[in-house]
Parts: structure tokens; C-alpha cells; sequence
């Protein structure tokens, strides 16, 4: 959760469109925007 919400701040930061897709089934809070 912490990788998917760094990844996303640097994408974001450079410009770029990500959509994140966490699998983790113990994630229950997410700091950055859910795409599915």
C-alpha cells in the first residue's frame, strides 16, 4: 500500500496517468485515488 501510494505520487508528478491495482487483501485504507 505504501509502494502503490508512492508510485502513484511519482506519476503524477512526472505527468503521467496510472491506474493502481492493489491486491493486497489486508489493505482496507488507500492515500491515493482507487482505480478499480
Amino acid at each position: 500500500s505504501t509502494y502503490c501510494a508512492s508510485l502513484q505520487q511519482h506519476c503524477e508528478a512526472i505527468g503521467r496517468t496510472v491506474h493502481i491495482v492493489n491486491l493486497d487483501p489486508a489493505a482496507e485504507n488507500f492515500n491515493y485515488p482507487v482505480s478499480m
